[in-house]
């Protein structure tokens, strides 16, 4: 199951490097399921690492980077169609800037319920967005007459719509911004010095970016603690071979 969790991360991941040939090759209606495929897995790996208890920090790491990535691509592609969310997508990369000022600063943005909050937001204004680019096109698709009404609100109600999805999604992201900026300086304070990668083998560095156990024991404590080799607050010590026993070299 772990495997699978990162899976299918790292599908959202070569999604972002597929959006583009699915945009100019593909019909309106199945770039659409395609998108909502690929945010359903945002919800998906991260429901299914809980569930059966396989999160790990490589698969945190690489969920972050994966959604950052996919959704500053998606966004660039709407706001080539509405001017509005270029602002939506300089909120996205200043959120994208402070994670990675955090990382240097041994400081760790952990998710929260607001932040999640911001997700959905955005991933609705997404597809709300999308629906509104192809309209037209998806009424000569669809022959069922509510959901042709249903699509006419967005053609006699198009500039409202977008702007107000994207003025949502521009005020849960400054929310979600400062929300990331205050934990990040209370915790630079609580630690001020600089991350030290002190890792005896390879194992190690293994073993903590993917062993379950160890993650979920640590995943509250700075990346200062994380990565340091000593005995944590667990009292784990990944450099004792009997700790080792969930991998096999």
């Amino acid at each position: 199951m772990k495997i699978f969790v990162n899976i299918l991360t790292i599908i959202r991941l070569i999604a972002t490097f597929v959006l583009p040939i699915i945009w100019k090759s593909f019909s309106p209606l199945w770039i659409l399921i395609f998108v909502i495929c690929i945010l359903l897995t945002d919800f998906l790996d991260g429901f299914l690492a809980r569930k059966f208890k396989v999160s790990t920090l490589l698969g945190s790491i690489l969920d972050c980077f994966a959604d950052k990535l996919f959704g500053i691509a998606i966004i660039l592609v709407i706001a080539t169609y509405y001017k509005s969310f270029y602002l939506v997508l300089m909120m996205e990369l200043i959120i994208a800037g402070i994670n990675i000022f955090a990382a240097f600063k041994g400081a760790y943005t952990k998710s929260s319920l607001l932040g999640r909050a911001k997700m959905w937001v955005l991933g609705l204004a997404i597809i709300i967005d999308m629906i509104s680019i192809f309209k037209y096109n998806l009424m000569n698709f669809i022959q069922i007459n509510f959901l042709k009404n249903w699509l006419n609100i967005f053609v006699t109600y198009e500039d409202i719509i977008v702007l107000f999805g994207a003025s949502i999604t521009v005020g849960a992201q400054i929310m979600v911004a400062f929300d990331y900026l205050i934990r990040i300086v209370k915790e630079i304070k609580a630690n001020d010095k600089k991350i030290k990668y002190d890792f005896k083998s390879n194992k190690e560095l293994i073993y903590v970016l993917t062993n379950t156990d160890y993650y979920l024991n640590n995943k509250d404590i700075d990346l200062e603690s994380v990565f340091h080799n000593n005995s944590y607050v667990t009292g784990l010590d990944c450099s004792i071979d009997k700790e080792m026993k969930y991998f096999e070299f």
